[in-house]
Order: C-alpha cells, then sequence, then structure tokens
C-alpha cells in the first residue's frame, strides 16, 4: 500500500517530521525568487529518481537550501512571493518590533523551563538551540532585514545558525541516515520511487511523486497546495480588512497571542517527558 511521502529515515522519527514541517512552514511564509531557487544546480531535465536522491543527499549533508531549491518549483516561488508581499503590508515597524520582542521574550521562557527539566529528553538540548535568538537565526533580526527577507535568506540564515551547526553535529539527536533512491515506475507526470537506507537495515518507503513545472514534487504537497495558498491568501485578506477598520488590530492580536504562547509555554516540559515515556520500549 502507498504510504504519505515522508523524508528519508533518521534516528528520531519525531525529529524528522519536526524537520520536514519546519521546511514547509517556511514554504508557506516566504519565497526566493525565481532566479535564486533555478541557481541551485540544473535539475529541470533530471529524471524523478535522480532529483530525489539530490534532495536527499542535500539534508544528510545538512544543506537546508539545496534541499529546498531541489523540490519546490517556479509557479511555488510565484504563489509564496506574492503572499509574502501581502504578509509585510501588516506590519509596520513598530509592530515588527512589538513581535520581535514576543518571540525573544517566549524563548527565554521556554528555554527556561527546558533547562529545568531534570530528564529531559534529547530533542530538549535542539530546541533550547534553536530558541537562542529566532529572529537572528531566521536573518530577520532587524527591521530592514525583515522588509527584504525571502525563502532564500531564511533558509540560508537558519543553515547558518546554530540550529544548523547542531543539525551538523554527529552528535545531535537529529541524525540523518544516508538515504538510496530507485525508481519503481513511471508514467506521464508521476513517479514511484523506492527509497531505503544506502547502508545496513532500516525502514523502506514509497515516495509517490508528481511533476510540476521543472520539478518532481511530493504528491501530498501538490495535491493540497492550492488549498493551502487560497486559505492563506484569504486569511491574510480578512486581516488586512481588519486593520483598515482598527489600526490597532495587530497589535491586538499579537497581545492575544502572547496569552496563548505564555499557556504553551507552562505545558511543553510535560508535554516533552509525556513524549520520552511514549518512546520508551
Amino acid at each position: 500500500m502507498m504510504t504519505e511521502p515522508t523524508l528519508p529515515a533518521v534516528a528520531n522519527c519525531n525529529a524528522a517530521k519536526k524537520a520536514a514541517t519546519l521546511l514547509w512552514v517556511l514554504l508557506a511564509l516566504a519565497s526566493a525568487s525565481a532566479c535564486g531557487a533555478s541557481g541551485i544546480g540544473n535539475l529541470s531535465q533530471a529524471q524523478p529518481e535522480e532529483q530525489y536522491q539530490a534532495a536527499m543527499d542535500a539534508l544528510y549533508q545538512g544543506d537546508l537550501w539545496g534541499f529546498y531549491g531541489r523540490l519546490a518549483p517556479a509557479s511555488y516561488t510565484q504563489d509564496l512571493n506574492a503572499l509574502l508581499d501581502k504578509g509585510k503590508t501588516l506590519l509596520d515597524e513598530e509592530e515588527y518590533r512589538q513581535a520581535r520582542r514576543l518571540i525573544q521574550a517566549t524563548s527565554r521562557r521556554l528555554q527556561e523551563q527546558l533547562n529545568s527539566l531534570s530528564e529531559a529528553p534529547p530533542q530538549a538540548d535542539l530546541i533550547a538551540t534553536a530558541l537562542q535568538d529566532v529572529p537572528a537565526s531566521l536573518g530577520i533580526e532587524t527591521w530592514d532585514k525583515f522588509r527584504r527577507a525571502d525563502v532564500e535568506s531564511i533558509i540560508k540564515s537558519l543553515q547558518q545558525s546554530s540550529v544548523g551547526d547542531a543539525l551538523r553535529d554527529p552528535q545531535s539527536p537529529v541524525e540523518w541516515s544516508r538515504q538510496k533512491v530507485e525508481r519503481i515506475d513511471i508514467e506521464d507526470s508521476r513517479a514511484t520511487l523506492r527509497v531505503a537506507p544506502a547502508e545496513g537495515p532500516g525502514e523502506v518507503k514509497e515516495v509517490e511523486l508528481v511533476k510540476v513545472d521543472d520539478k518532481w514534487v511530493p504528491a501530498d504537497v501538490a495535491r493540497t497546495w492550492e488549498a493551502r495558498i487560497n486559505s492563506l491568501n484569504s486569511r491574510l485578506d480578512a486581516w488586512i480588512a481588519a486593520k483598515e477598520q482598527d489600526p490597532d488590530y495587530v497589535k491586538k492580536r499579537l497581545d492575544g497571542i502572547q496569552e496563548q504562547l505564555d499557556l504553551i509555554v507552562a505545558l511543553i516540559p510535560a508535554l516533552l517527558l509525556q513524549l520520552q515515556q511514549m518512546e520508551q520500549p
């Protein structure tokens, strides 16, 4: 039975899912220019197994930008550029500073919570590292950088930050295993691949890809892309309309988010310990 496309097998499955989520969240927030995205190798004529192998190799090497660039088609970057431009109109400089303070304060509290754990799961150190300076890790630590940010600058900043260092650390709890990709079947613009560890035992998966523009994209991403973009556009339109009616709308929303984040931060240690217990044999 066909399984949903996933990232390669890793030592910690939950950490892998978080990494996959991270990349596609970045896809949903910002975008590189078509020129920037096309600068990563000439894979427009690559066979699906060649392109997917290149993406997996980039991930194994800790090259987040290379991984993104091998899976993101040109039309997606155009969608995301439009979203990014629209989203930036929501925040003026004062509201940006409020959002940055909120992120930094929440990060510090979460770090304190994680450091207070007597038996923290291995992921806690990686999370704490990621929280050291979130705006700087994403390359948006100043108003000017925020205004100029795109997905290339964000992912490259993340890759060069302490987060990227932690992901490449051999002692990191997120340990990518090298994958071998083989084609099972290809028909028109759809392909099925077999992804297995290059060495030793491990989980073998079937991955379904579809051709979008010049790239082979995981089928579940392609299937839901338009709906996700439309949903984000509708949400941004609603926020922009609300701000036109109430100039303080964003400030009030940020205050509400602060209350929600405080509650989440208080629950994180208990959730991490529960996850650790569930993973124990």
